[in-house]
């Protein structure tokens, strides 16, 4: 009886994930988040540490949290690929691992043995595009303590924190295997090289180049007498070998052995379009394989050499290359023997026995060895074939699209005309030389993320030359390329599939979309630590240039412009032109009078006047308008010096009675708050339309408008009217206002939702009918009568000028309680509201004394009875009293101009009208001289009598 002391099992594990063919970034948390097509592949290599036992009846089984299980394999250690599991439980997909496992027995499991390796890998439904999830692994094993099967002792071994936290936990913990990302595999006397490494020095000497999808390439391969040194190279008679290539992606523990012994037929990758090549030594100790040619591509690849040994271990000399015959006489040469001396090992005996059943393959199964190339190496794409197409924001659709851009067309430097914030779809895949033909570089499975090492990105540059822009700042665009083609676009840290490639830019300008992977080749840089041969650099760093030496150094950058490709093939960056989507009316108000809530304005030259600019009574648009994104943002670089065009603002308006057939026709007032920059319309627009029908009053905004501090704004007050003369009264106008827009002047073709006559326009709906009024200040008489009281009221009102008889005046906005006068065509305005329709000011004096103010408030009656000159009795002069309207452009009501008239001159009236006071005399009259009148004429009125 062997006695062992009592010892917890040790076992390492390492993990590899796949979705479909793509290897996804493993981590000792076992999480993940897998992106695309393809089912969910775990494969997990399970090694014991120590040497004391082996490990009986022995389970593996792996615990997802949201996948659903489809299959399971596992690979003994006696072959070299994956077997269909026997699962022992289908409920938990608990299968056995190991080796010696038989359904016959209570033992259900495998026996792991001393230091072996052994893998296993679980097949979950990859049903939805994004999957994210972690997992778990636990392993059930048995020892024997007593070594004839009596005495068995369970270990149960886990990597889930919560079982090895559970109090007197019988638990023991799984530990993940030692790693290193270095490419370290174990070295036999074949090594994989370039044509006539021989003739070259170390380190280089051995270095495997990066290679270029679809471009071809020699390899030879070397027979060396010793491992250990490469001095010696060994001739061989007739030697037939396989090579492989494979994806060396998974599994990083750290002598690599993982990697090259990993049973997945899924990372050989194919030569030439087949999964494997043969080559041949001819009494020589190198063996050509010419032409090779990969249509994948890989970050991570590596030779395999396969071969066969006899039970001693010596190498087995043959040319059978894809000769089933032949194959079938190895079998019986070197392995029937010992498939019969074991009935439960004829692997190959059916196979072999009949050529046409694959003898070699069941050979490679089960008895050739595997030997990796010493180095490592990356395949790289050509280059990338890039669109920008409007979809219509479809993410599903891809038929209907209007592609505006690409990279690979002769015009490379044609510019895409895009718009601010829209979500245009990015097209585009990795690209292989195919003699001219743009194909898809498959395996190619890269996050570009916010990267700032300038190693890799995916960014919009921008490309203003020396142009004064506010925002000058480059983006990045965040896409994902999975097997070769971009499959989503994301913000952030995690990939939203549902993005459907769609990409969008926040602001204007000429830009320049580059794609640039320098990392792909990371593991041919000598900056990556973790090199095989150090010091060395297998791509020529910082470059991506195509070598189109056969057997040359290849740039290690790829990138989304390169020239002089081999098949003559040129990429270019994408360059595109983005302008406004929209002019933002959100900031415009509109609205009649001087406080804009009027139906009404009266008729008022927006022009210079002697106070300053009289733009309180007219027609306003007013407030703040911004060239925007899709979205509404602001697009700050709209700005002078940058990329602000012209812009056409127009007032859409309708006469709703007939168009006059005098001048003067609606005119306005510009002024821009942000420029400081006054413009009015010197020529009044005039109309060739009936009435009723929609008039456009276009204003040209020059680019010099939108100045950098306002980043894309322009506040402004914009005032319409009519010009007014002071003795040309004019008949009302009523104007129906419909829409006020903002119209890019340029011509630029842009499709947006599959339109591709889209228009840059801002549009501020309006429905508003204004009346236009010529009114004047009036007084009850021009000039009043000698007053011998010393006070006399003196009623004032506003009254509006239409001479078109009652029924057409009531048309245009007087209406019926609007009485007339007793003065023909003219009509009191009762509307009037002195605090914001304009104040007049009654003001008296004494000469040579300052004048003294009274408001004449007319209220809402347009008319105030209630103003009063009084007489100062110490006066025996006539007292001149002028009626004025309020002119200080300080205060908030004044009226100015638009209440002036002169029947007689287009002046100022002086004085508007007079009072006169009879001082000490009595009568006033002429008369011949001789003539007298007497009376008691400081009482009365004066008399005028002629004599």
């Amino acid at each position: 009886m062997v006695v062992h002391s009592l010892k917890e099992p040790e076992v390492c594990y390492d993990y590899s994930l796949k979705r479909g063919q793509q290897f996804i970034a493993a981590n000792d948390k076992r999480e993940f988040s897998a992106f695309g097509t393809g089912d969910i592949s775990i494969a997990v290599a399970l090694q014991s540490t120590q040497s004391d036992f082996s490990m009986l009846d022995s389970r593996v089984k792996v615990t997802t949290k949201n996948l659903k299980h489809k299959e399971s394999y596992y690979s003994p250690s006696y072959t070299n690929a994956y077997l269909p599991a026997i699962e022992t439980n289908t409920t938990t997909h608990e299968i056995a691992i190991g080796d010696n496992i038989k359904k016959s027995t209570a033992q259900k499991g495998g026996e792991i043995k001393p230091t072996k390796r052994y893998y296993s890998k679980f097949v979950y439904a990859g049903d939805k595009a994004a999957i994210s999830d972690t997992f778990d692994i636990d392993l059930n094993v048995s020892i024997d303590l007593s070594d004839k099967g009596k005495n068995y002792v369970t270990h149960l071994l886990t990597t889930n924190e919560d079982k090895l936290n559970m109090k007197d936990t019988p638990y023991t913990r799984i530990t993940r295997c030692p790693q290193s990302p270095r490419y370290n595999p174990k070295w036999g006397t074949f090594n994989v090289e370039r044509p006539k490494s021989n003739q070259e020095s170390a380190p280089e000497k051995y270095t495997l180049f990066t290679q270029v999808a679809g471009k071809k390439f020699d390899m030879e391969v070397v027979h060396y007498n010793n491992p250990d040194n490469l001095k010696e190279e060994i001739a061989l008679e007739k030697q037939s070998v396989e090579l492989e290539l494979i994806n060396v992606s998974s599994f990083v523990d750290e002598n690599s052995t993982f990697r090259c012994e990993n049973p997945d037929p899924d990372i050989v990758q194919e030569i030439n379009g087949k999964k494997k090549i043969f080559t041949t030594f001819n009494n020589s100790s190198r063996a050509l394989a010419e032409d090779i040619r990969l249509t994948s591509v890989l970050r991570n690849a590596a030779f395999r050499v396969w071969f066969f040994e006899d039970e001693n271990g010596t190498l087995i000399e043959h040319g059978c290359q894809e000769d089933e015959g032949c194959y079938a006489g190895l079998y019986e040469k070197y392995y029937k023997k010992r498939e019969l001396q074991s009935s439960d090992m004829q692997f190959c005996k059916a196979p072999c026995s009949n050529t046409n059943q694959n003898c070699y393959e069941c050979l490679k199964q089960y008895y050739a060895k595997p030997l990796c190339s010493r180095d490592n190496f990356s395949v790289r794409p050509l280059s990338y074939r890039l669109s920008l197409a409007d979809s219509n924001r479809s993410i599903d659709d891809d038929a209907k699209v209007n592609v505006l851009a690409t990279n690979d067309e002769a015009n490379t430097n044609t510019q895409a005309n895009l718009v601010a914030g829209y979500p245009y779809k990015l097209q585009g895949f990795a690209t292989m030389l195919n003699g001219g033909n743009t194909e898809i570089a498959k395996g190619y499975r890269v996050k570009f993320g916010n990267s700032k090492s300038g190693d890799m990105y995916s960014t919009l540059f921008s490309d203003f030359g020396s142009k004064s822009c506010v925002d000058d700042n480059d983006t990045a665009w965040n896409i994902y390329f999975d097997d070769g083609e971009i499959f989503a676009s994301f913000t952030g840290e995690d990939v939203n599939v549902s993005s459907g490639n769609l990409v969008d830019h926040n602001n204007i300008g000429e830009y320049r979309y580059e794609l640039y992977d320098n990392n792909w080749t990371i593991v041919d840089q000598s900056r990556f630590k973790y090199k095989t041969f150090k010091d060395t650099n297998d791509c020529v760093v910082d470059e991506h240039k195509i070598d189109n030496a056969k057997n040359g150094k290849q740039g290690c950058a790829i990138s989304s412009k390169l020239e002089g490709s081999p098949d003559s093939k040129i990429y270019n960056h994408l360059y595109l032109r983005y302008y406004p989507y929209t002019f933002n009316v959100d900031g415009l108000g509109t609205g009649a009078g001087t406080d804009n809530t009027k139906e009404f304005v009266y008729i008022n030259t927006l022009a210079d006047a002697p106070n300053g600019k009289d733009e309180n009574m007219s027609y306003n648009v007013f407030g703040t308008f911004s060239a925007a994104t899709y979205t509404g943002d602001s697009v700050n670089n709209f700005v002078d010096g940058c990329y602000a065009d012209p812009v056409d603002m127009t007032l859409y308006h309708t006469y709703l009675t007939d168009i006059p057939s005098a001048t003067p026709y609606l005119s306005y007032d510009l002024l821009d708050y942000n420029t400081s920059i006054p413009r009015k319309n010197d020529t009044p627009t005039t109309y060739d339309l009936e009435k009723n029908t929609k008039a456009p009053l276009k204003i040209a905004q020059p680019s010099a408008a939108f100045v950098p501090s306002m980043q894309g704004s322009i506040k402004m007050d914009l005032g319409f009217n009519f010009n007014r003369t002071n003795n040309n009264p004019l008949n009302p106008r009523r104007i129906l206002f419909s829409d006020f827009n903002i119209t890019y002047s340029g011509s630029p073709e842009l499709s947006v939702d599959m339109k591709t006559d889209y228009k840059i326009y801002g549009n501020k709906k309006i429905t508003e009918t204004v009346d236009f009024f010529y009114a004047r200040a009036k007084t009850q008489q021009s000039f009043y009568d000698d007053i011998a009281e010393n006070s006399v009221i003196t009623p004032i009102s506003v009254v509006l000028y239409c001479d078109l008889g009652f029924t057409e005046c009531q048309n245009r906005g007087i209406m019926a309680a609007f009485a007339q006068t007793n003065e023909s065509n003219w009509w009191k305005s009762w509307n009037h509201f002195s605090p914001t329709d304009g104040t007049v000011r009654i003001q008296t004096t004494k000469p040579g004394v300052q004048l003294n103010r009274t408001t004449a408030n007319l209220g809402t009656n347009a008319e105030d009875n209630t103003i009063g000159v009084n007489r100062d009795d110490s006066l025996s002069l006539p007292t001149i009293v002028p009626v004025n309207l309020e002119t200080d452009p300080t205060v908030t009501d004044y009226t100015n101009r638009w209440l002036i008239y002169n029947q007689d001159d287009d002046t100022l009236p002086d004085p508007f009208y007079k009072v006169r006071f009879i001082g000490g005399s009595g009568w006033a009259g002429h008369g011949a001289a001789g003539h007298v009148v007497d009376g008691e004429s400081n009482v009365k009125k004066s008399k005028r009598l002629e004599w």
